[in-house]
């Protein structure tokens, strides 16, 4: 690192890796460099990493690439009720998950496969094993509604879902799916799941088209089977 001083008012400021160290340059030498991006669901831009300094072209193209990078989906691994997840991606200024097509359907319960690994846990209604999208009929019953109050116009229940199961419990009012075979289920406000949040803003072409950091990866894994969810099966994913 250059020792040479410079003059306050053009100085720019370099930090010494090893030392840890400040130091005021002209700031027409060669340094990696690190940028920062503000919090998820308000940025397109991905963190980007410190890059060597002996192929300037290399490292502008990378920061080309990262800041292409566009994010729809936020999955969650907590177990939180569908209330606590709901508040949580608000917190972050998202929603919970709206699917409106298959193509929506895929994608969001592969994102959460990714972020799971491609593991399950053993017992079938484990949390991990399912996660909450952003639709209930707590307004009226058999009447499903997104977050935003729009329709349910495209839904995959499993083979005699919804059912709203014990009523006197509450009944079922609200939608999780079920990584093992992309099946929607109606469950209870108290049960706790893993759950996807999403920035509307963003569109799933877009996030298909500037996907972020993938590489890909075999999941030899099978799901646990469930009766009227449909065929469970091995995945091939792309791990974020």
């Amino acid at each position: 690192m250059s020792n040479k001083s410079a003059s306050p008012g053009n100085a720019k400021i370099s930090i010494d890796k090893m030392k840890k160290d400040w130091k005021l340059e002209k700031g027409t030498e060669e340094r990696s460099f690190a940028c920062q991006c503000p919090s998820p669901g308000h940025d397109q831009y991905q963190n980007i990493d410190f890059f060597p300094s002996s192929d300037p072209e290399a490292e502008m193209q990378a920061v080309q690439r990262e800041r292409k990078c566009k994010r729809r989906y936020y999955p969650d691994t907590r177990h939180l009720t569908y209330e606590g997840a709901r508040m949580t991606c608000r917190k972050q200024g998202l929603e919970l998950v709206k699917i409106d097509s298959e193509a929506e359907n895929d994608q969001a319960v592969r994102v959460m496969n990714i972020r799971q690994k491609g593991r399950f846990a053993p017992a079938l209604f484990d949390g991990s094993n399912w996660f909450w999208i952003g639709a209930s009929d707590v307004l009226l019953e058999g009447r499903f509604i997104w977050e935003d109050r729009t329709a349910c116009n495209y839904t995959n229940w499993g083979k005699g879902q919804p059912d709203n199961a014990h009523p006197l419990r509450g009944g079922q009012n609200y939608v999780s799916v079920y990584r093992g075979t992309k099946m929607w289920d109606d469950a209870h406000s108290f049960k706790t799941r893993s759950f996807l949040c999403y920035d509307s803003s963003v569109s799933l072409e877009e996030e298909l088209q500037y996907g972020c950091n993938e590489q890909e990866e075999f999941v030899t894994q099978k799901p646990p089977k469930m009766f009227g969810l449909g065929k469970t099966r091995f995945f091939k994913l792309k791990f974020a």
